[in-house]
């Protein structure tokens, strides 16, 4: 079992591209706050959220300002649960079909819903 996990562990390391990859663990705690000073919090209504399919990802443009946001697991994940789709069936269909899905799926201002 522990060989099993060291294999493992190696496949996992050297996948990584080298911008993941860290020669100590205080290297990576200083990458990790300076993702965290660059990093900004964005809320948009999620009427706002447009998906933008680019090639193999799927991609986010926000409030209409034209720029387009790469989705994290995390991030990804949290869209699919505010669209109430589940994120493995997303993950197996291509970039233009999960676009379709989210912004189909995604909940709509009540007051544009409505109005004719």
């Amino acid at each position: 079992m522990q060989k099993q996990n060291l294999t493992q562990a190696s496949r996992e390391l050297f996948r990584r591209a080298a911008d993941e990859r860290f020669a100590s663990l205080d290297d990576l705690w200083r990458h990790c706050q300076d993702f965290k000073e660059r990093s900004t919090d964005r809320w948009h209504s999620p009427a706002e959220i447009l998906t933008a399919p680019m090639s193999s990802r799927l991609d986010l443009k926000l409030g209409g300002d034209g720029e387009s946001y790469r989705l994290n697991d995390w991030s990804f994940s949290q869209l699919c649960k505010l669209a109430g789709v589940s994120k493995d069936t997303v993950n197996k269909v291509s970039a233009d079909t999960a676009g379709r899905v989210l912004a189909e799926t995604l909940p709509q201002e009540a007051a544009k819903v409505g109005s004719c």
